[in-house]
């Protein structure tokens, strides 16, 4: 990746909705030129899709959590197909370490986080869940 792609990278990590004519004129390339990086980063998989955020109107910044969760069973195919049906988890690794599976939760309320919790405890074989708030987001690409 050269300057400009990169330089489309942050734009769009900022705000993916920006209009290719905006983005070239900013990054100081024709519309034709920036619009064929972007299908190149995309088909290289560096832009690997543009994602809504959606807020609460009621309670403006989401709750962003972390779970981590501990488990008896490592077999973490079965808990991949179990925290799918959760809506709201935005992400869920399998990861090294103490432990088994880090989860990334975004809720507008707080019993929402504490319905979720409730069901990751009740998984089978889950034995530990520890809870990570977001207090603040400090780099959101």
């Amino acid at each position: 990746m050269d300057k400009f792609d990169h330089h489309i990278v942050t734009l769009l990590a900022d705000n993916a909705r920006l209009p290719v004519s905006e983005i070239a004129r900013t990054i100081n390339l024709s519309r034709t030129a920036t619009q064929q990086r972007i299908r190149q980063l995309e088909l290289r998989g560096v832009l690997a899709g543009y994602h809504a955020k959606v807020l609460d109107p009621e309670h403006g910044e989401p709750l962003c959590v972390y779970f981590e969760v501990y488990c008896h069973d490592s077999d973490w195919t079965d808990y991949q197909s179990l925290v799918a049906k959760i809506p709201e988890i935005r992400m869920c690794h399998f990861i090294s370490g103490q432990v088994d599976l880090m989860v990334y939760v975004q809720v507008a309320r707080m019993s929402r986080l504490e319905a979720i919790r409730d069901e990751l405890e009740h998984l089978p074989g889950v034995t530990l869940v520890r809870t990570h708030l977001v207090m603040k987001t400090l780099i959101d690409r």
